[in-house]
């Protein structure tokens, strides 16, 4: 297990993630991921509806089409994400500080 190097000190981050409460966890993480899920649902929106006002049907179907596909790129976004995110609290909770530079670089 390696040591912390003496010179960093704790982050107001690391801190937060070591002793905040879930509650003040979930208020910083959560929120801001849920509202920019929200902002993409409305940007979709707002291509159909544009679109739509163009009287093709062909347009609004390859938007439509495209759709599901823009969603899956997202959330294997929000996947790899969650799972450097996961990786990264995992080695910080084992003091693997050079295991955090790798991670967060990959």
């Amino acid at each position: 297990m390696q040591q912390k190097p003496a010179s960093s000190g704790a982050t107001a981050n690391e801190e937060m993630l070591r002793s905040g409460s879930f509650w003040t966890l979930a208020r910083k993480l959560c929120v801001p991921a849920i509202l920019i899920m929200l902002v993409m649902v409305l940007y979709h929106m707002a291509d159909v509806f544009f679109i739509g006002q163009t009287g093709d049907a062909n347009k609004v179907a390859a938007v439509t089409l495209a759709s599901p596909l823009f969603s899956i790129l997202s959330s294997l976004g929000v996947l790899l994400g969650n799972g450097g995110c996961t990786a990264i609290s995992l080695s910080l909770g084992k003091g693997e500080y050079e295991k955090i530079k790798i991670t967060g670089r990959n």
